[in-house]
């Protein structure tokens, strides 16, 4: 009968997968339920799925393609469509049909095995904001995948996908690495789990773990668009650094995807004595390097100065950051891009921009004519700008405008960028006007579920937030709010780098002996050649290392 037909395709399937997958386990077949009645879409579907776990989207999309034209009721291989092509946004139609295949799979969320149903429902979560009977979290998707991990603890696929859950959130969950870790020891093979952790382990500052996941994925060799990446990854911590023997060859023979993804992805957070990461952005900068098959944000050559300036800023060269980036800084309409990676914000925090100029491009949320979409623009980041001049007018004038724009907005993206800025910007008015108490409550009031609309604008607020709790001697609420938030504010580098400070400093009063090590460690070494006026900073956390030595 076709229960028994059923039964039998799911059998031969994952004998299938096992041999396909032989010498490289694959441990998620244990639970999978193919749930396909028809024997040549599992054929194709498994194809698919040796493409997909080495990184090869555009055949495994075909053998997807082929999968739901023999089984057009084939949810789980619609899924994998939709995954597919959250890895290559950039081609084939892009997120308009990774949203139309990943609906599709909800849709089919039918005569599946818990584990793949449960996939499925998160997805749901996703796309929908539905509650979950799970938890009354604002991330419901996040605990339906946790509740998954608990039940299925030795599936792969779901810690992964837990961990890009955890990754992409929008609050900050340093926890992803920890997820993507179970994943690659249950499934060394699988190549998409090793996006992240090189980047994850760099912003702990590991270098040596960043090294040994580099190799372990360079051994697969990969071929996804990741791999030149992180083979060049691989190739410069090996080697010392980028002016080893043999390095500075594949540097210059790298394409302008690999040295974007090495350099801001990857290195983007590495403290390195050699800046290895400014090494690669420079070389991006020159022009000279293959763009073909690179996303619209990285073949455009305007934004090269802007990535590398991103570099130097991260690392305390303030200065030669605003002198790398002149064009865009000066006129940011000269890219579509120039929101992404943009320093502006944070060298007008520190003075590098002239204050006239700062106002003016900050004055510019105030006027009624600007949109507040599709991202938010520059002049739309300038409340901390505000906030350290005390100018209670413009943070007065933004709270009025934000709540107008949220009452009349038409989208529910716009809607929730203005009530966060309007939120923060209310708080920030609070405590220009010398009432810390006040202020904390209203930060402590803004959901974290607001912040998917702005996580940068969050990362500052929370720092705010995190240091008025601090100053209260509540160290510990203080200390839990940066674990959570400061790697958020990685494109706004200089102030990461003092929420660190922070996170040392919070760490050593509650005793927490190694995080306040590894805090410190992290500022000495990102600014040991840092602008003159950041090296209080480095002074303050050398000292901070020598006393915790003292005590050890």
């Amino acid at each position: 009968d076709e229960r028994r037909i059923g039964e039998l395709a799911d059998s031969l399937g994952v004998k299938i997968l096992r041999v396909l997958g032989r010498g490289r386990p694959i441990g998620s077949v244990r639970h999978v339920s193919l749930a396909s009645r028809s024997l040549p879409a599992l054929k194709e579907f498994l194809r698919g799925e040796q493409f997909y776990r080495r990184g090869l989207w555009d055949s495994a999309l075909v053998h997807y393609d082929r999968a739901v034209a023999q089984d057009s009721s084939f949810g789980l291989a619609f899924r994998r469509m939709a995954l597919v092509l959250g890895w290559r946004p950039a081609t084939s139609g892009g997120y308009r049909d990774q949203e139309e295949y990943g609906q599709r799979a909800v849709m089919l969320n039918r005569g599946l095995s818990p584990r793949d149903s449960v996939l499925l429902l998160a997805d749901s979560l996703n796309l929908h904001g539905q509650p979950s009977p799970l938890s009354s979290d604002d991330n419901r998707a996040e605990a339906v995948l946790e509740e998954a991990a608990r039940r299925y603890p030795d599936d792969p696929e779901i810690w992964y996908t837990l961990g890009e859950s955890r990754y992409h959130d929008g609050t900050g969950n340093p926890a992803s690495l920890d997820a993507f870790e179970r994943a690659i020891e249950l499934d060394p093979g699988f190549a998409p789990a090793y996006e992240h952790v090189v980047h994850l382990e760099m912003q702990r500052g590991r270098p040596d773990s960043a090294l040994r996941y580099a190799r372990a994925y360079a051994a697969l060799d990969p071929t996804d668009v990741n791999a030149p990446s992180l083979r060049l990854v691989a190739l410069v911590l090996d080697s010392g650094g980028a002016g080893a023997p043999g390095v500075t060859r594949a540097i210059r023979s790298a394409s302008a995807l690999a040295l974007y993804s090495a350099g801001l992805d990857h290195l983007g957070l590495s403290t390195d004595s050699a800046e290895t990461a400014v090494t690669l952005l420079r070389e991006l900068a020159t022009g000279r390097h293959e763009v073909a098959g690179a996303p619209p944000w990285v073949a455009d050559s305007v934004m090269w100065p802007q990535y590398l300036a991103t570099g130097l800023a991260f690392r305390g060269h303030l200065r030669a950051a605003a002198g790398a980036d002149r064009r865009l800084l000066a006129d940011p309409e000269a890219s579509p891009w120039s929101w992404l990676y943009d320093p502006f914000p944070s060298l007008s925090l520190f003075g590098v921009i002239p204050d006239s100029v700062a106002g003016a491009a900050f004055r510019r949320s105030l006027e009624p004519g600007e949109p507040w979409e599709p991202f938010t623009p520059r002049h739309f980041r300038g409340l901390p700008w505000w906030l350290a001049r005390r100018d209670t007018a413009s943070l007065a004038r933004f709270t009025a405008r934000a709540a107008g724009v949220a009452r009349e907005a038409k989208s529910a993206s716009v809607a929730g960028r203005a009530r966060l800025l309007g939120a923060l910007a209310g708080a920030y008015l609070t405590l220009a006007r010398h009432d810390s108490a006040a202020a904390l409550l209203q930060l402590e009031s803004i959901p974290d579920s607001l912040c998917s609309a702005g996580k940068f604008s969050c990362f500052y607020g929370n720092l705010t937030l995190a240091r008025l709790l601090a100053a209260r001697s509540e160290y510990r609420a203080a200390g839990d709010l940066l674990e959570r938030w400061w790697w958020q504010g990685f494109p706004d580098g200089p102030m990461l780098i003092l929420a660190l400070l922070e996170r040392g400093r919070i760490a050593e009063r509650l005793g927490e002996r190694e995080k306040a090590v590894e805090s410190y460690r992290f500022v000495a070494d990102a600014w040991r050649r840092a602008d003159p006026e950041l090296q209080p900073y480095v002074t303050e956390a050398r000292e901070g290392l020598a006393r915790l030595a003292r005590r050890e």
